[in-house]
């Protein structure tokens, strides 16, 4: 077993040893979520300054703390090599977050302010945009947080498992094939 320190003092800031793996025990299943500490891979980060940053973003725009535009990097992939775009916003708002039947109390409590939830649009193919009529002062942070609100999913894998894109009947039956209620 090797120990590995990584000092930040410096601007070169990786391990010595390449190519190395990382082994950790996931005791149960939830601790799968720990995953997102030590890859640190979401749409904001913090700098070493602790300033929110872009990390899969290009950039973000802020208005008043009402309006924010998530600008997705042009030719973004994910690991199965397919475009991350505003799809997986959509797909996360529409047939997720506001599905009653996948999420009967609605969308995370960061979303919303007071009791409203946010306007969604997608502005582009690459551009995505939240409207509140009063600042939200968590959803900035929550999207770099150390367990960040995943406001996107991969809509192109989900979408075969999702009764608005797919015979209800169909669904049921190969859910119940598998040894699933649903």
């Amino acid at each position: 077993m090797h120990s590995i320190v990584v000092r930040f003092n410096g601007k070169k800031r990786s391990p010595v040893f390449y190519g190395r793996s990382l082994r950790m025990l996931m005791a149960r299943p939830k601790d799968v979520r720990l995953i997102t500490i030590y890859g640190y891979s979401r749409l904001m980060r913090y700098d070493e300054n602790f300033s929110i940053v872009p990390n899969i973003l290009e950039c973000l725009e802020v208005e008043n703390g009402r309006f924010l535009t998530l600008h997705i990097r042009q030719r973004h992939r994910v690991s199965d090599g397919q475009p991350f775009t505003s799809e997986e916003f959509r797909y996360y708002w529409e047939d997720l977050a506001n599905n009653t039947e996948l999420s009967p109390v609605g969308p995370p409590k960061v979303f919303r302010v007071g009791n409203e939830l946010p306007n969604f649009e997608i502005v582009d193919n690459t551009t995505v945009r939240f409207t509140w009529s009063q600042a939200n002062r968590y959803f900035l942070q929550s999207l770099a947080h150390s367990l960040p609100i995943y406001i996107y999913r991969l809509s192109h894998n989900l979408r075969q498992f999702h009764t608005r894109y797919n015979d209800k009947a169909a669904l049921k039956a190969e859910a119940q094939e598998n040894g699933m209620q649903s």
